[in-house]
């Protein structure tokens, strides 16, 4: 583990990140020594830290990031955590935050064949995610909504839990965005009040152009979609062939949108070989 480019597993108990979840994350995929989408992380932690008023040097970040590269294992994965740094009790930050950066090395998740062909098993959680269009879209320590519908799997031999708003709009998974089609349309939420904008998101929606688009989607809309599938930069596209909506189990097949999403990261990890 690295904290500011120092080997070290300790950070101050006065971190912000810790008493206020004051900072953000990445998670990074390392594929034969390389990072995934690096460019887009890199971006979508700028802009978080911009809007968020943290310091963030992204040469030294770089920089610690290809350090911990050299030293993981060719297919990994890397979770970067930047905070505000060291503050007193309460609320306003100290006008001189100097940021904290923490890199973590973490074994990349199987995913059989199988499920990433024919499909796995969802469900819609119960928990519901708050608007908030200042934070919505990036990725940011405050992840309580995901935790909770994380506890909502126990029980359950799914792959994922769908998360929708407050609206009964669907917004994304509790680790990834979700894709739709619908009447010969392929959708993905619109993310304006809540949500993350994935990296692997953003990468499909500039390969897709404009055969892929951003919308509501009211969840009793799923029950007339044709596709149904998650994604995200370290476990890739992976087909929902049931979800299970209430008392119902929807069922899906994989098709032309999901190859299509499956190509396009297929080619983003053709990229590191």
């Amino acid at each position: 583990m690295l904290i500011n480019g120092q080997t070290s597993d300790t950070v101050r108990a006065d971190d912000r990140g810790l008493a206020y979840g004051d900072g953000l994350f990445e998670t990074l995929r390392v594929c034969t020594g390389q990072i995934l989408l690096l460019q887009e992380h890199l971006q979508r932690l700028q802009h978080g830290a911009g809007v968020l008023g943290i310091p963030c040097n992204l040469a030294l970040i770089r920089q610690w990031l290809d350090e911990a590269c050299r030293t993981a294992p060719a297919e990994c994965v890397l979770k970067l955590v930047l905070t505000r740094g060291s503050g007193g009790r309460g609320y306003r930050p100290p006008a001189d935050a100097q940021s904290t950066c923490i890199i973590s090395q973490h074994a990349l998740p199987e995913l059989s064949r199988a499920k990433a062909e024919q499909g796995v098993a969802a469900f819609l959680c119960q928990q519901r995610l708050a608007a908030q269009p200042v934070l919505a879209g990036i990725k940011h320590l405050n992840r309580l909504e995901q935790v909770l519908a994380s506890r909502e799997f126990v029980g359950k031999s799914c792959f994922e839990g769908l998360m929708a708003d407050y609206r009964d709009l669907l917004i994304e998974g509790t680790r990834s965005n979700v894709f739709v089609s619908l009447a010969g349309q392929w959708l993905t939420p619109c993310l304006s009040h809540s949500g993350v904008h994935g990296v692997l998101r953003r990468r499909l929606l500039d390969s897709l152009g404009t055969s892929l688009q951003q919308a509501d989607i009211p969840l009793q809309d799923l029950h007339k979609a044709d596709e149904l599938f998650v994604a995200n930069s370290v476990f890739g596209v992976v087909p929902i062939a049931g979800l299970q909506l209430g008392d119902k189990t929807l069922a899906f097949r994989p098709g032309p949108f999901t190859a299509a999403a499956q190509d396009c990261f297929e080619q983003v990890l053709a990229s590191c070989s």
